[in-house]
């Protein structure tokens, strides 16, 4: 990551001053006036590419703005003019100046606000560069967990007494004196050196954690955003689900959570699938139906005193999370083997792990849209409503049966099943389908009950009703015989 200043002594000259080829600068006069390209400080010594004496190409040190490349020295972003917006929009008063108003307009024609220096800091499983601005002062601050896709924080101007910041160095809560998040800035100017500490806003996989259980529960959160995937206006347990659609680097931490919003609540106008909002409320741990034998489900309560739900511009769109190949591939074996020979509970035991455990994996999505490509079903759909299927007709899956089924066995417990339920629905329309049917794709929002995780469907579609036949006989009874027929139900139960 580069912090593109450019920097120059005697190497610069104004446009006003060059000699331009009147070939490649036909309109030489009109540039050369202050008001458009006159007053731009541009190399003297790179472009008179045909060595004849004059310019051919114009060439400005820096680029004023930060530059991510990758290991092979390949571009992957540059924030090109983002600095000066955002100062020229929310700090107008020391837009392209030396840092104070007075100086104002002192840096348009020559490398703009500078950016010196920058540092790296990971908080939270996310990644942040602080980059110092020489001239116009003051930090800005990205986070860059997705290098293709960084995301603008805030800007932190010059405080009172610093100029210039030169140095920047990021000290993590681990190795602080303080055990908090520093940012330590040198500047040049005024040779003083500031402190600041880091608190980056809460998001939803802070609310989450790499665990059954949010560490922030019984905590009040402010200003979480996140983009609505899907409403729940029926019953008593009404409200939304929320994702960010920028996640961390941890895929034990769900993206998403849902807000409780009571048990009459109707969306107000404008609150829809696709709407980005900011929330404050309690986080909660729900248990549903308040079953000791069920896991809880992690929200942010939005009945609470100050809670409330903003709508803000928009934060983009939510891409679903595949389960299955191109996505996360659920475990096939092992629901969780924390507790196998000891009795404990999984919510405040016990390791994390969505690799190898089923019951960990389907936490680590907890409230986020997810899509399952192709999937099978396992059983037939039952009378509430629910489906189990194999994704990708179940090419990852273990302990099949010749008809279609899951088998169940000592080391094994098809934890690569997923319940599709029909909560979202309104009632009547979920499929009805038996062992054997495919679907297309189905999406949905990850939710829990009665003992199971499960997915609720924003849409689906099945493919095939599958071809399963009844069971027949060659054998025929007579006077003195008769045929009997057994079969094991359990085996085609959920």
């Amino acid at each position: 990551m580069t912090a593109n200043e450019g920097d120059a002594r005697s190497e610069e000259q104004r446009v006003s001053g060059l000699n331009l080829d009147a070939t490649k600068f036909p309109d030489a006069a009109t540039l050369k006036l202050d008001a458009n390209l006159g007053r731009l400080q541009v190399s003297n010594i790179d472009g008179d590419i045909d060595g004849d004496g004059d310019y051919d190409r114009l060439q400005a040190y820096g680029t004023r703005s930060f530059s991510i490349w990758d290991d092979q020295g390949k571009l992957v972003y540059n924030s090109g003019d983002q600095f000066e917006q955002i100062i020229a929009r929310d700090f107008a008063n020391i837009f392209n100046s030396e840092g104070t108003a007075a100086d104002k307009d002192t840096r348009s024609d020559n490398k703009g606000p500078e950016p010196e220096g920058v540092a790296i800091g990971v908080i939270n499983n996310r990644t942040y560069a602080f980059i110092g601005l020489e001239r116009v002062g003051g930090v800005m601050v990205y986070e860059v967990t997705n290098p293709q896709k960084p995301q603008f924080v805030e800007y932190v101007p010059n405080q009172t007494g610093d100029l210039s910041p030169e140095g920047v160095a990021f000290i993590p809560a681990s190795e602080s004196p303080n055990g908090k998040n520093l940012l330590v800035v040198s500047h040049e100017v005024s040779n003083t050196v500031a402190v600041f500490e880091v608190n980056p806003p809460t998001r939803i996989s802070d609310i989450q954690g790499a665990a059954h259980r949010s560490p922030l529960v019984g905590q009040t959160v402010q200003n979480v955003r996140g983009i609505i995937t899907s409403l729940v206006t029926t019953g008593s347990g009404r409200g939304f689900y929320i994702q960010d659609p920028n996640p961390d680097s941890n895929n034990a931490t769900s993206e998403a959570v849902f807000v409780f919003m009571g048990s009459s609540w109707t969306p107000p106008t404008g609150l829809a699938v696709g709407t980005s909002v900011q929330v404050a409320g309690r986080v909660d741990e729900f248990r549903p139906g308040n079953n000791a034998n069920n896991l809880t489900i992690t929200q942010i309560n939005g009945t609470v005193t100050g809670a409330a739900v903003n709508q803000i511009a928009s934060l983009g769109t939510i891409t679903p999370t595949v389960i299955g190949t191109g996505g996360r591939i659920p475990p096939n074996a092992v629901i969780q083997n924390d507790f196998t020979t000891t009795a404990g509970n999984v919510e405040t035991g016990g390791d994390f792990d969505p690799v190898t455990e089923g019951i960990d994996f389907y936490e680590s999505l907890e409230g986020m849209f997810v899509q399952i490509n192709n999937g099978v079903a396992t059983s037939p759909t039952n009378s509430f409503g629910e489906t189990w299927v194999l994704p990708d007709n179940g090419a990852n899956a273990t302990g099949r049966t010749a008809r279609g089924g899951s088998l169940i066995s000592a080391n094994d417990y098809n934890p690569e099943r997923v319940q599709i339920d029909d909560d979202l629905f309104s009632s009547g329309t979920s499929p009805k389908v038996n062992v054997g049917a495919t679907f297309n794709t189905i999406t949905g929002v990850v939710s829990y009950n009665f003992n199971n995780y499960e997915v609720l469907p924003t849409s689906l579609a099945v493919a095939s009703p599958g071809t399963l036949a009844k069971e027949t006989t060659t054998l025929a009874g007579d006077t003195n015989n008769l045929t009997i027929a057994a079969f094991n139900v359990e085996k085609l139960r959920p």
